[in-house]
């Protein structure tokens, strides 16, 4: 007799003692309780094994798996992944916090209509630095459930509206992962990125449900500031032109898509130049002028930006029109703004946005 769960939920640790004891308990809370956790041990060098260890308790459902040496979320995961039993999987984070109905939501919908992929929404709940919230943001698509070319034409709004970059919001048939795992070495979340771009791209039937059950939490530890980190822009850029490449194979390349697009790009663009602009970077200006010019003979630049319009959105729209005024500069001093708001953490950032 088949005794395979539902849900297979594999979480990575990797010196997060401060979170993953409730991340865990809330798992245990779940009002659906037909699921396994795999818990893998990215050789740890602080409590978060202990910490784990404790709030599982000796909840059957929950085993952990220790890797010899620090081998990366991707690695971590994809290990994770050769051990799940469930019909579907899923990777929430130990820094996070899924809301009792998290499993529930997406068990209604397997039950409902046994989709390829569940998509739910998710909350960022933004820590400032005295460890609360200063603000929040909820994504979500727009709900249905998507056949055939319908998932394809979901793919442009996931993009844009960043619930692509979010695996721990997807639960996916196992069956369809088959032995597709995450790429290894990729910097922060482009793996969750391609990950879900490969499932959206086999997945035929996929549910958006109207529910934000996940709360994704942002800290200043982790986020530096919420600013970027040298070669991150390169992966932004990888993303963007895999959703433009995705809008031009399935005949949904529009100007609308592309100014959509550019938007995304554009805003990557904005935080590369407060990167190279902030006090302490050793890039010369001269450098900095040069970069922005290079930018600007991009291809991709000249598809989703420069020939696609300006895009909707105040913010967006200030960011587009510097972006093509012949004086670089504006440009740079845009972006250095910008890094500049930001440095200040989200409550500051926050009351910018119109």
């Amino acid at each position: 007799m088949d005794d395979a769960p539902l849900f297979s939920l594999v979480m990575c640790l990797f010196d997060v003692e401060s979170y993953v004891g409730e991340a865990v308990e809330a798992l245990r809370a779940q009002e659906f309780d037909d699921w396994e956790l795999i818990i893998v041990d990215d050789a740890a060098e602080d409590r978060s094994v202990l910490r784990a260890l404790r709030a599982a308790g000796r909840d059957p459902r929950i085993r952990m798996v220790h890797n010899n040496a620090n081998l990366g979320l991707a690695a971590s995961r994809n290990r994770g992944l050769d051990l799940a039993r469930g019909r579907y999987v899923a990777f929430p984070d130990a820094e996070d916090h899924p809301e009792p109905d998290y499993l529930a939501v997406a068990a209604e919908a397997v039950a409902a209509e046994d989709p390829d992929v569940v998509v739910e929404g998710v909350v960022e709940d933004y820590f400032n630095h005295r460890g609360n919230v200063a603000f929040s943001e909820e994504l979500r698509a727009p709900a249905g459930v998507y056949e055939g070319d319908d998932v394809d034409r979901l793919m442009l709004p996931l993009g844009v509206g960043r619930l692509i970059d979010f695996v721990f919001t997807k639960f996916f048939r196992r069956s369809m992962v088959g032995e597709t795992r995450f790429e290894v070495g990729r910097r922060h979340y482009s793996e969750d990125f391609f990950f879900v771009l490969e499932m959206m791209e086999r997945a035929r039937k996929v549910v958006v449900v109207d529910r934000s059950a996940y709360r994704f939490e942002k800290h200043i530890r982790a986020e530096r500031n919420l600013t970027f980190t040298e070669g991150t822009f390169l992966e932004s850029e990888r993303r963007v032109a895999a959703l433009q490449l995705h809008q031009q194979e399935h005949g949904l390349d529009t100007p609308d898509s592309r100014r959509a697009l550019g938007a995304v790009y554009g805003r990557a663009i904005m935080d590369e130049i407060a990167r190279i602009t902030e006090q302490m970077s050793d890039v010369p200006k001269e450098e900095r002028v040069a970069w922005v010019g290079k930018v600007r003979e991009d291809p991709l630049f000249e598809t989703v930006v420069a020939r696609a319009g300006q895009p909707d959105g105040f913010l967006d729209g200030r960011i587009h029109r510097a972006l093509v005024d012949p004086n670089p500069k504006k440009a740079l001093r845009l972006g250095h703004l910008i890094g500049y708001l930001k440095s200040f953490g989200p409550e500051s950032w926050s009351r910018t946005q119109p």
